[in-house]
């Protein structure tokens, strides 16, 4: 049993169940809801897409600024485990909600992104989660605009992970963007992958520079050793400066 606590140590999640029994039910509950058969896909695609972006994003706001500015010698080995555990909730909660905007606005699902939020949180935090408080900071990212939802995000990430302020600014308009492709590519769309990829470019033109992926699409889940692609390394990311 895993206990998990959100935002600003508010949320308590405990995931009893395990990863293999949440991806059995979430694929019957895809395929019963979308009548398609392909859930396991989709599922396989989406996860380990959203794994790659959280471990990375958070390797990014704290282990590799303490690598190049120093480690803040204030914060207790505890605090530092704490922080991890709040910080990946909350990339877990902003990954659900800009992945159900990308799902809405496209039309991969029936109906709206109501059912597939709550799919989403049964597959990626393994209990149900209505009328929690992480269901609320949900619904907080969701009234917001993609803007407002990106700066949200960034200033809890600041109060929660010290080091993430002195990461390049550029990284946040690139991981809301990574979440829509790691969504389209789940979804099959390669169209909008590449669109938003065409976004980051703009973002991050030095995409483009690496002698290893070129800067292309990879599948959800694999990573440029060379780059950091889906989200760049420090180097890259100064890159835009």
């Amino acid at each position: 049993m895993l206990v998990v606590h959100g935002t600003l140590g508010e949320t308590v999640i405990t995931m009893e169940k395990s990863a293999n029994l949440r991806r059995a039910e979430a694929a019957e509950a895809f395929n019963q809801h979308e009548n398609r058969s392909d859930a396991e896909r989709v599922i396989s695609s989406l996860v380990d897409g959203f794994n790659v972006l959280s471990n990375t994003l958070y390797r990014r706001v704290h282990s590799d600024v303490e690598r190049i500015f120093g480690m803040d010698s204030m914060l207790a080995p505890i605090s530092l485990e704490q922080s991890e555990k709040i910080a990946k909730l909350e990339i877990e909660l902003y990954q659900m909600a800009v992945s159900a905007e990308v799902v809405q606005q496209h039309g991969y699902i029936t109906g709206d992104s109501d059912w597939y939020l709550k799919w989403l949180i049964q597959l990626r935090l393994g209990v149900d989660q209505s009328g929690s408080k992480a269901d609320k900071r949900l619904a907080v990212y969701m009234a917001r605009s993609p803007r407002q939802r990106q700066l949200l995000f960034t200033d809890v990430l600041a109060k929660v992970v010290a080091t993430s302020r002195r990461t390049p600014l550029v990284l946040f308009h690139l991981v809301s963007l990574a979440v829509e492709i790691v969504t389209a590519q789940a979804f099959g769309d390669s169209n909008a992958a590449a669109e938003a990829r065409n976004r980051q470019i703009d973002y991050l033109p030095a995409i483009r520079d690496c002698r290893e992926c070129r800067g292309g699409i990879l599948e959800n889940g694999e990573q440029c050793q060379q780059c950091g692609n889906p989200l760049w390394k420090f180097d890259w990311l100064m890159a835009s400066d």
